[in-house]
């Protein structure tokens, strides 16, 4: 499992927890994208220079170290327990469906896709204060390098902002894998999230990110792994520039991200528990499965 965070948006900050397992390879190339070695940069973070530097270029990154394992494994029980429990309140219709899934850990016949809110201590702690302070340092590196800023660094001109902080809630996507060696990974096609309805400038948040809660295991197979298209963020923010009224709500330029990303060699997340994936919204991505 994963936990996904995005911090703030104009419809507040959101946390998606997806379960990957990955063992097998894919026809395309895989990657341990983001692992960049180095000298720490951020204080009581194991960030370096080298992984802000390909952050900005390439939007996209994976650390480590930023979740103790007991944060972790925690979260881990607290998801399992909110799967399997009632649909909360302030559930979208999407997800409180009468016959939707309610995961349980002791049954794998139950296993299937969920996605939800969940909250609760144990999930606000995944927040980290080195994650939030690592998440603070890649946006703003970001943000000084693009040609037009998010809705948050407007607001931090006005000195409208406040510091990044663990939401209430968050949304929980898990995918669950699978076992039949005979399944197809299927290889899919990118898109960015939350674009249609909102402008494209301001960006409607500074920096996204996914925390995994597990790993994957042996026999397992894909169901789940995010695929990313590194340097789409910046093709798209490009071709905003080029045109800024034809791509003025984000809609229009999500609608591209196809076409950007079809000279760009796509790479799948291989996560440890843990381990934290921060893209800025305008990354191509799709979740892998079979």
């Amino acid at each position: 499992m994963s936990v996904t965070a995005a911090p703030s948006s104009r419809r507040g900050r959101r946390l998606a927890v997806l379960s990957a397992h990955l063992s097998d390879e894919p026809a395309h190339q895989r990657a341990q994208a983001g692992r960049v070695a180095g000298a720490p940069l951020i204080e009581g973070t194991p960030i370096t220079a080298a992984q802000v530097e390909q952050y900005v270029r390439d939007g996209f990154l994976l650390c480590s170290g930023l979740l103790p394992a007991p944060v972790v494994a925690d979260a881990e029980d607290a998801l399992w327990e909110q799967m399997a429990g009632p649909s909360k309140p302030q559930e979208e219709d999407q997800w409180a469906k009468e016959d939707r899934a309610h995961p349980r850990r002791d049954d794998r016949d139950s296993w299937a896709f969920w996605a939800g809110i969940v909250d609760g201590a144990a999930i606000a702690a995944t927040f980290t204060p080195q994650l939030l302070a690592a998440a603070e340092f890649l946006a703003n590196a970001y943000e000084a390098a693009s040609p037009f800023p998010s809705c948050d660094h407007a607001r931090t001109q006005l000195g409208k902002t406040s510091p990044a902080r663990p939401p209430p809630q968050t949304a929980a996507v898990n995918a669950f894998p699978s076992t039949d060696p005979e399944a197809r990974w299927d290889w899919p096609g990118p898109h960015v999230d939350g674009a249609g309805s909102l402008p494209t400038e301001p960006r409607a948040c500074r920096i996204q990110h996914m925390t995994y809660i597990t790993a994957g295991r042996p026999g397992e197979h894909a169901g789940g792994g995010t695929v990313a298209w590194p340097g789409s963020s910046r093709a798209a923010e490009a071709l905003y520039m080029s045109d800024k009224r034809r791509f003025e709500m984000g809609g229009a330029l999500s609608g591209e991200v196809g076409e950007i990303c079809k000279t760009i060699q796509p790479v799948e997340v291989l996560p440890r528990a843990g381990d934290v994936r921060c893209p800025p919204p305008t990354l191509g991505h799709r979740r892998a499965s079979r």
